[in-house]
Order: structure tokens, then sequence, then C-alpha cells
């Protein structure tokens, strides 16, 4: 009966499409249910996962025509999946907690996600971000009530996994890597690490504030930004370094958006998404590098959680209540 239910809940809210008076086409995916990661290859193949509260099953959704049409796979996991990482049309990894139980999973596809294969499982709940510099290496992040921080890493393609030793710090909440190869990983009590030997070693970086530092995503590996714990202000603020972390400046975005993910096409051209003090789905835009932001019309209540785009125009974004907004004309 359950899994009937399941199947139900996915099926019949896949088809479901509304088209507002914005740049956004709207398809809401799952009844009950969050999507909280998503990834494009190109402007046809994308994956999303999450969770859904009211069937109990993790979220895994693909698309081969561009989010015309999302097909559910392996929806009988009961994971919260957290994160994906999308290597080629065959290769992903995402990472997710059980929620009935004390425990991470990642689990691996080699044939474009009609089989999900366990690579690890680790007795501790709290990994939110996976990443893969390439097919066989790479890197989860997370946190053990127990020890504190974790960062595991695999260099054969998720076989095996091994720990790195983050140093001392709090909580780790996401990591990323710059196209040159350079490892970020933030968390809270701004604590920022950097490893510029693939893990090896990890440097901390001062952050110049004791907030929360919920996400980061690196241009280069001069360039990037951290988006703040700015829940409930009226005016919010983020990380920005020139120079790979060695200084960072924190700056307002002149809005009242909590950004939650960043994505950035080059260092001026760059896009944020999250939520606001009066609970929108928020969405901004810089093509100055964040000197300034304008915010865009998403005509979405919910918050918003994650944010994929090809190109200046062709992009995603996705969240609350199964949502996954598109547009073709950079959101204006």
């Amino acid at each position: 009966m359950r899994l009937l239910l399941r199947n139900l809940v996915f099926l019949s809210i896949a088809s479901y499409y509304s088209f507002a008076q914005t740049p956004w086409v709207y398809k809401y995916i799952v009844n009950g249910g969050d999507i909280n990661s998503c990834q494009f290859i190109n402007k046809d193949i994308g994956y999303a996962v999450g969770y859904s509260g009211a069937v109990g099953y993790g979220i895994i959704i693909k698309t081969e025509n561009g989010g015309s049409n999302w097909v559910s796979q392996n929806t009988d996991k009961m994971i919260d999946f957290r994160s994906i990482s999308v290597i080629d049309e065959n290769t992903a990894f995402i990472v997710g907690s059980d929620p009935f139980s004390a425990g991470t999973k990642i689990f691996k596809t080699n044939d474009g996600g009609k089989n999900w294969v366990q690579s690890a499982f680790y007795y501790a709940k709290g990994f939110e971000k996976i990443i893969f510099l390439n097919k066989t290496l790479g890197y989860a992040v997370g946190n053990d009530l127990s020890v504190g921080a974790r960062i595991i890493r695999t260099s054969d393609g998720g076989l095996t996994w091994s720990f790195c030793d983050p140093g001392a710090g709090d909580m780790l909440l996401s990591l990323c890597n710059s196209p040159d190869g350079v490892i970020f990983a933030v968390g809270t009590k701004g604590w920022i690490i950097k490893s510029t030997d693939f893990g090896d070693t990890w440097i901390s970086q001062n952050s110049g504030t004791e907030e929360s530092l919920e996400s980061v995503f690196f241009v280069n590996k001069e360039t990037g930004f951290i988006s703040l714990n700015n829940f409930g202000y009226k005016e919010c603020f983020y990380l920005k370094t020139t120079d790979g972390g060695t200084t960072w400046v924190r700056t307002a975005t002149g809005t009242n958006v909590w950004i939650r993910c960043f994505y950035f096409l080059d260092e001026n051209i760059g896009f944020a998404v999250g939520d606001s003090d009066v609970h929108e789905g928020a969405i901004i835009k810089t093509i100055d590098g964040g000197q300034t932001w304008k915010k865009l019309e998403s005509g979405n209540c919910g918050y918003l959680n994650t944010v994929n785009f090809i190109d200046k125009d062709y992009g995603f974004i996705a969240g609350e209540h199964g949502l996954i907004l598109k547009t073709i004309t950079g959101g204006e």
C-alpha cells in the first residue's frame, strides 16, 4: 500500500505544469517533497534529488529533454538525498541520510541512473555535500556528533573512501572545487578551510565573521563567494574573495534574500537563490561580479535550494514543494 501511494504521488504530480507571467516555466515534481540539489551536464540532461516527507522516500529524478519531462529513479530508497555530483551522461554520485537511522549513504550510477549502487555507508547523519573533480576523485563533507566535522575522499571512483583531517573547527556544511582543482569547505562559526593538494592538508582561512557559512562557489582559484545564514534579515550579506581566500570581504546584496546557493558563469555573471524575510522564492542576479544585485521575479512562495545554469540564458532552479523552475532568458 505504501509503495502504491508513493508511486501515485510521483506519477500524478510529475505531469502537472503551471505557466506564470514570469520568465520562468514551472514544474511541480512531487507532492510534499523538497528538491535539495540539481545539476545539468547540458541543455537536455539533468538530475535532481531530494526527499518526500509525505511518503518517506528519497527523490531521484532525471530529464533527457531539458526538463519537459522528469522520470523518477529508485524512489524506494528511504534516504533524504542532500546533494548530487554528475560527472557525465552515465556517471553520477549522490549523498544523503536515512531519516530513520543514524547513517549516511552514498550511491553511484554508471548507467545514467537506471541503477544506483551503494558506494559507502557511514554511521553518522549530517553529510550535506558531495563533489567529484573527475570520475575517480571525489569528496563528501558533513558532521559526526561524536567527533565533529568530517571530510571523506575517494580516489578510485567510490570503491573505497577514507577520512581527511580538516583540522580544528566546528561544523562543516558545504564544499566546492575551483576549475583549477583547489578545494574549499565552509561551516559554522565562520569556518573556512582550503586544500591545494587534493585534500591531504587543509589550511584555515580568516572569514572575519562568526556567522554560519551556508554554501561556497569558486569561479576560479582566486574568485569565490560564500553565503551567510542571514535568515529573517531585512538586508542580507555574503563574503567574496579575489585572492584565493587570503582576504574575504563582507558585502551587502542590497536585498532581503537569504542565499542558500550560488552559481556563477564567470567572474561577472552570477545567480543566487534562497528565501527572504517574507518567505518567498527568492532569486537575485549580478552582471558585475556582485557589486550590484537585481531581484528577479520568481512567482513562488516557497524557499529555493539549488541553482544551475548552462549558459547566461539557460538555467534551472529548484526547492520547496518539489518545484523546478526553468528559464531560457537568463531569468529576465
